[in-house]
């Protein structure tokens, strides 16, 4: 089976908060502990800093309004520049989101374009996720083979494929490593 399609910037943003929701579904109590412990220490840390030693450099005191104005206008001011970094991280005619052609194999995931030819083989494939507007071929816990519905002619094409990419994990599961 094979199908033909060509990645958008909105899709790559849909497969990083894939990749972000599944990477956290793998946290465990300890991960959770850990951040929870970062995020008080610094939040705690910036805060002793702020009440504490900017008073005793300028003789004023803090005047909290005004500072959690500027670390809100500061966090707006940092997502617009990232946002706007992301947009430019791309080219229309680069590897990314040129066209590609994706085929189904007895080797593997096979995936060519232009620019670039790679294989898959069935043993990497982890899981086969569906997120809205996405297919996700796993082939690592954050990073995966990217198919926009839309590459399929119907909701019964997108059914044959995914039954098939199931078909061949199965198969190299039962083969073993190897």
């Amino acid at each position: 089976m094979e199908v033909t399609y060509s990645l958008q910037p909105r899709d790559i943003a849909n497969y990083q908060r894939a990749a972000w929701r599944r990477l956290q579904k793998r946290r465990t109590w300890k991960d959770e502990l850990l951040s929870f412990l970062i995020v008080i220490a610094i939040a705690g840390s910036v805060w002793t800093a702020t009440a504490w030693g900017l008073p005793r450099l300028t003789a004023e005191p803090v005047a909290v309004p005004e500072l959690v104005l500027g670390v809100v206008l500061g966090a707006l001011a940092m997502l617009a520049v990232l946002r706007e970094r992301a947009r430019s991280m791309l080219r229309r005619d680069g590897p990314t989101l040129s066209e590609r052609r994706l085929a189904l194999s007895d080797a593997g995931v096979e995936i060519r374009s232009a620019t670039f030819e790679s294989l898959y083989r069935w043993s990497v494939i982890e899981e086969v996720g569906e997120y809205g507007s996405l297919v996700v071929l796993w082939v690592e816990p954050g990073t995966g083979v990217v198919v926009p519905r839309g590459a399929f002619a119907d909701p019964a094409a997108e059914r044959t494929f995914l039954d098939a990419v199931r078909g061949h994990m199965g198969a190299a599961k039962r083969a073993g490593p190897g």
